[in-house]
């Protein structure tokens, strides 16, 4: 796809095929699906394989033999975010020299977030993060110490964790529009009180 033009209609017709299955196959890793050790190892195989052949990934042939290990302690079916940190650890100390200059875009999850150069902030307005957590009343753990941390609470450690994974530049962006009835929006308070704390200062574009 070197060179490709807007003016090569096939080429581009084939790209976006190309990203559409790119999405279908990693749908079950971002969806909460559950598979065992062995089940995921095999859909990382596949991915490999369809995508990445004739490359050299020694990190993932060991990450494939970890899977295989777990799989003998327990073929218990799991989400893949629980097996993410096979992946952060790589990519803390083991980044191919190909890639340090590469760009990841990942949703705001744990798992999602290492170490990089330049991280960009997206979405960050006071409408939309910390994400709000909906209390049900059939929650028996509800109000007692086996309860789960809340959205909110979970989405403000996840800050923290990303914006000192930033070594050289951070970047905070949010829609200052609502777009539900186009009042004016602020940042995040967890950015407001972020920055009220930090010491270093900050340059602003808000509009």
């Amino acid at each position: 796809m070197a060179g490709l033009g807007l003016s090569d209609a096939d080429g581009v017709e084939e790209l976006l095929q190309l990203i559409e299955e790119l999405k279908r196959d990693l749908s079950p890793f971002a969806d909460g699906s559950l598979r065992s050790p062995k089940e995921w190892a095999e859909s990382l195989s596949s991915l490999y394989t369809s995508y990445f052949a004739g490359e050299e990934l020694d990190a993932l042939q060991e990450i494939l033999y970890c899977l295989h290990q777990a799989e003998a302690k327990t073929k218990e079916k799991i989400p893949f975010f629980i097996l993410s940190y096979l992946f952060a650890r790589k990519s803390a100390s083991s980044i191919a020299s190909s890639m340090l200059h590469g760009v990841r875009i990942a949703s705001f999850e744990a798992g999602s977030i290492v170490p990089c150069r330049a991280l960009f902030l997206l979405g960050q307005d006071e409408e939309s993060f910390p994400r709000r957590s909906f209390p049900s009343s059939l929650d028996r753990c509800k109000g007692s110490k086996e309860a789960a941390p809340l959205r909110s609470d979970i989405d403000r450690y996840l800050f923290l964790q990303a914006v000192c994974s930033a070594q050289d530049l951070l970047v905070i962006s949010y829609g200052h529009i609502s777009p539900e009835d186009g009042k004016q929006l602020a940042p995040s308070i967890v950015v407001r009180e972020w920055m009220s704390y930090a010491k270093k200062p900050f340059r602003s574009d808000s509009p």
